[in-house]
């Protein structure tokens, strides 16, 4: 499979008291380990969570609120990224600005996963600051200037994530290589625009998902001078984003 580019939900549950998930990536898409969704809570809205077999890790996209497990109250504000251990039941409340969260589920609810989880991991529901993470090149390459696409690191193992690493990706107009990657990876656009080549070419948009499964030839291009493309992206297993291989000529 080559992968999946998706403007629109593949469903919507709605949820009591008036917040919706939104499944953007799922099994039906050819996907094995990973659920992407975004989770729409209106002003003043909370909802409930539990999920038996899947870690759940977040992104605050827009809004403001507060994540309740037990006795753990923690702020959501946008640009933050926290990691929800499987078996927990955890509230999510909406302040009166609302609030959208990207979810990625690792394993998908109900069905195995694929990979082994990671056997040493960190504290989870400890969330993480975007703007306060290291920024990385993209990649290693001496010949290749990095620093017009580079990511910071979200969620991994050590950060509580078993299955996963979150991190969040900006680049500037550039084209990369193809490339293919060992991992399960899935996407979601949150700023600027551009174009992501896989089976074709497809534009890019905020809220546009991408699906890459293992081994498909691909790469994010940005046409634009003026403005950054910012990407979510998790994939599984856990690793490093600057792993990748040349797409075979």
């Amino acid at each position: 499979m080559t992968g999946a580019v998706i403007d629109t939900p593949v469903r919507i549950e709605e949820l009591p008291g008036g917040a919706t998930v939104e499944v953007r990536i799922d099994p039906s898409l050819g996907c094995r380990n990973l659920e992407q969704r975004v989770v729409v809570l209106p002003p003043g809205v909370r909802a409930e969570f539990a999920h038996a077999d899947s870690e759940d890790v977040l992104y605050v996209l827009g809004g403001s609120g507060r994540l309740v497990a037990g006795d753990r109250h923690v702020l959501l504000e946008p640009g933050t990224g926290i990691v929800v251990p499987a078996a927990t039941r955890f509230r999510i409340e909406a302040n009166s600005d609302g609030l959208r969260l990207l979810s990625v589920l690792s394993p998908q609810p109900g069905r195995p996963g694929t990979v082994a989880a990671s056997s040493t991991v960190g504290p989870a529901l400890t969330p993480v600051r975007a703007e306060e993470q290291e920024i990385i090149a993209a990649g290693d390459d001496a010949s290749i200037d990095y620093m017009d696409r580079w990511f910071r690191v979200l969620a991994d193992p050590g950060t509580g994530a078993r299955y996963v690493t979150q991190f969040i990706g900006s680049i500037a107009r550039s084209r990369a290589p193809e490339h293919t990657h060992t991992y399960e990876e899935v996407i979601y656009i949150i700023g600027g625009t551009g174009i992501v080549h896989v089976g074709g070419s497809h534009p890019l948009r905020p809220g546009t998902s991408v699906y890459l499964p293992p081994g498909s030839p691909h790469c994010l291009e940005n046409p634009n001078d003026d403005t950054t493309l910012e990407l979510l992206g998790v994939f599984c297993p856990a690793g490093s984003p600057k792993e990748r291989r040349p797409a075979a000529t």
